[in-house]
């Protein structure tokens, strides 16, 4: 069985991260290794890019796959193919590319993953939203007209035929599924719960001396950083806590809300956060299993990689009760409101209960070996999906 994994989604020029998507994918590659003896696999990627990231790396140095360097999924020749697999439904125009590829090969599989729709999603009024603290309230409500009407495009125009380019569509989690379903015709949907890399044993590698909370990639609105801060500190000047707090991420937007704080505020900030830059994936594995608790206060995820990765290691989570979350941990997180900053601090005050402690970490760790089995069963069922019975 010859198939074809689109990669130009993931390669992004001179980019040396990756996230969850781009991981699923890497994951879903090297499941179909394990079949070689039954399967030729050819990847295609962007012509003309830079630096990689260490997925991308280990895949181009990989003997038994093929790299094909394209500069538009619609340029390939996949008279050969049986399958194609994309990954990622990251531009308007790759539904038209695959509307045209299936009209040329009607006889090969496409299955296509879509994470969540979210970043069209109208954004709810917020005073931490980056727009609003830039713009004021004008500048708000410009915005949320803009990705309406982007949105209003985007369902009518273009999704409506997502059903005749694919045969099967993957989403990962039933609130994406359920998002899917509300705008498309597509009657294929399968969900796949993602699988994450992680240390076996980490906590016994070099350890961090601090205990501290653990908050990533915090310059991204979404993920609620500026609230949660606040949250933070205020914690700490009422004595709440004393866990530091590690934070990736950050943003020149970030920092200058910083700034226009209070001398009091930036002090704490600087005694008590610890910013870092781009962090190694070994590195970012440690800060997972040695963390007292995972800071997940988003307010929209499709899935949710953070939460995920922490709680194999064991980690108590402080989690947004909203969109794909709670499909992922159950009762073992520690839930708040992401609008209500509140919830925040109290979910703060209690993972800083040493007595509390205990019964939180006990929670989290009877989901260890759950979600670990669970990665591994669905992977299987992943490649049974997209490619069918080996």
């Amino acid at each position: 069985m010859k198939i074809c994994i689109d990669y130009t989604c993931w390669v992004i020029k001179n980019n040396t991260f990756y996230g969850g998507g781009e991981y699923f994918t890497y994951s879903i590659i090297k499941e179909l290794l394990l079949y070689m003896d039954k399967t030729d696999l050819t990847l295609l990627w962007p012509a003309n890019t830079g630096s990689c990231n260490e997925l991308q790396q280990e895949l181009l140095d990989n003997d038994s796959i093929k790299v094909c360097y394209v500069y538009d999924l619609a340029s390939y020749h996949f008279d050969e193919m049986d399958v194609l697999f994309v990954p990622n439904l990251r531009r308007k125009r790759d539904i038209r590319s695959l509307l045209y590829i299936k009209n040329k090969y009607p006889e090969m599989r496409i299955v296509l993953t879509i994470h969540d729709l979210r970043t069209h999603e109208l954004r709810k009024w917020d005073p931490y939203g980056r727009y609003f603290c830039k713009f004021g309230v004008l500048g708000y409500s410009i915005k949320n007209v803009t990705l309406k009407i982007k949105w209003i495009i985007i369902k009518r125009i273009l999704l409506r035929n997502l059903d005749g380019a694919v045969d099967r569509v993957l989403t990962v989690s039933n609130y994406s599924m359920q998002q899917i379903l509300g705008c498309t015709k597509v009657k294929n949907i399968s969900l796949v719960f993602q699988k994450v890399r992680y240390i076996d044993s980490a906590d016994k590698y070099v350890s961090i001396e601090d205990e501290y909370f653990l908050f990533l990639s915090a310059g991204r609105e979404e993920k609620n950083f500026l609230r949660t801060l606040d949250a933070y500190v205020e914690a700490v000047s009422a004595k709440e806590t004393d866990y530091k707090m590690i934070v990736t991420g950050v943003n020149d937007f970030v920092l200058k809300y910083i700034a226009q704080k209070d001398e009091e505020y930036q002090k704490t900030v600087e005694r008590m956060v610890v910013f870092k830059g781009y962090i190694p994936e070994t590195e970012i594995q440690l800060l997972y299993a040695q963390c007292k608790a995972l800071l997940f206060t988003s307010k929209s995820e499709g899935f949710g990689i953070p939460v995920l990765n922490a709680s194999v290691y064991g980690r108590p989570v402080i989690a947004s009760n909203r969109t794909s979350i709670p499909e992922i941990l159950g009762s073992s997180a520690l839930y708040i409101d992401p609008y209500d900053k509140e919830t925040i601090r109290n979910a703060i005050r209690l993972i800083s209960d040493k007595k509390k402690y205990g019964l939180i970490k006990a929670n989290a760790n009877k989901m260890v070996s759950v979600l670990k089995t669970r990665m591994e069963n669905e992977m299987k069922t992943s490649i049974e999906i997209i490619v069918g019975d080996l």
